[in-house]
């Protein structure tokens, strides 16, 4: 599959140790779950999140009839969160439109779970909007590359970005990094872009977390307590 935001070109030969490497035939093709396409704007893959979110959405919306609020919470964890977190540090650099798209259907299962306004629903319950979850997860693989360092390629990446300086600064000092260079629009959509970005919209405190399971429990409480 030849990725590319421009027109792209079928002639194009691909050989590997002189071996042709056949083009996929379709411009979507899934890959551990997730459906790739050659633009990398997940368009194909949100329309199946929102196709399996639709169908939990009326599962639930029936049971609610029968059930109590806290079997409905436990059917949300077990048929609905799956499906919105399962790599969504990578389909959820989507367009805004289609981030929408979820939420509209996450919001429609969550206000099931409570009386009130959806905003203290979403709190009462623990539970994190579509945007947040993006947030969060990407949050947790930055921590996980940048801070315990699980993938060398990744974290040399993250590196090149800290501040060089001769002399402290408050930036350097809060573990804040330097964005990356951007000559691509597409570039604000990658996980570097975004887990740096994010990173360093964090209150200095929350990014010198001793561990990832406080550092887990801290950011979720962040980010219930921004909605």
């Amino acid at each position: 599959m030849i990725f590319s935001n421009g027109r792209i070109n079928d002639d194009i030969d691909v050989k590997i140790r002189d071996i042709a490497i056949e083009k996929a035939e379709d411009d979507v093709v899934k890959i551990l779950g997730i459906m790739i396409d050659n633009k990398l704007n997940f368009n194909v893959h949100v329309n199946g999140i929102c196709l399996k979110l639709s169908r939990s959405c009326g599962i639930i919306f029936r049971l609610s009839q029968f059930l109590p609020r806290g079997i409905l919470k436990m059917l949300y964890n077990s048929i609905v969160l799956p499906c919105l977190v399962y790599c969504i540090e990578i389909w959820g650099s989507t367009s805004n439109l289609n981030m929408r798209r979820v939420s509209r259907l996450q919001d429609r299962v969550v206000k099931l779970l409570g009386s009130g306004n959806l905003v203290s629903t979403y709190k009462e319950n623990n539970i994190l909007p579509a945007d947040s979850l993006y947030k969060y997860f990407t949050l947790i693989k930055f921590y996980q590359q940048y801070i315990l360092k699980r993938t060398e390629h990744l974290n040399s990446n993250f590196v090149a970005l800290e501040p060089n300086h001769e002399y402290p600064t408050r930036f350097s000092q809060s573990w804040c990094l330097n964005t990356p260079n951007i000559n691509k629009s597409k570039i604000y959509s990658s996980f570097i872009y975004r887990g740096v970005s994010f990173w360093n919209d964090l209150p200095s405190h929350l990014r010198t977390a001793t561990s990832l399971s406080v550092f887990k429990r801290i950011i979720k409480r962040y980010l219930l307590d921004e909605l």
